[in-house]
């Protein structure tokens, strides 16, 4: 039998032999941030063009997609070139945050990518105050 299982298993998935599962579909790290005034998220997909990624804010609910294509050089279709060792995600990516409903400011929202970070802020709905009127 296995000397220790859970070696043996780790050494699996640390080989080229884990391509074989390796699904077109991933998902980004990324980190939602609250502050007084706003909602900041950063998602870290480097190596990503700005026409690869696609922002949707429906109601309170955002829906950040995109797609990382295959690096040239590891393309499938090149038959000479195998994996010793892969770690990087390709593909399809897809992360939804869901908001309080009616807490933020949909025309206020901003976003930016910059080195390998999509950071989006969205701010909060300012409470407003109603005036009373005193009458005679």
């Amino acid at each position: 039998m296995f000397d220790n299982p859970f070696e043996e298993f780790e050494e699996f998935f640390n080989t080229g032999s884990q391509k074989r599962f390796a699904s077109t579909y991933y998902r980004p790290p990324m980190d939602v941030v609250e502050t007084s005034e706003k909602y900041v998220v950063t998602v870290e997909i480097p190596g990503l063009s700005k026409e690869n990624i696609k922002l949707v804010l429906e109601g309170n609910l955002l829906k950040i997609e995109g797609f990382r294509p295959r690096n040239p050089v590891c393309d499938e279709e090149n038959m000479e070139v195998s994996f010793v060792h892969s770690e990087i995600h390709y593909g399809h990516f897809q992360r939804k945050i869901e908001f309080p409903h009616g807490m933020i400011d949909r025309d206020g929202v901003k976003s930016r990518y910059s080195n390998g970070f999509l950071i989006i802020e969205i701010p909060k709905k300012t409470p407003k105050e109603i005036e009373i009127e005193l009458e005679d």
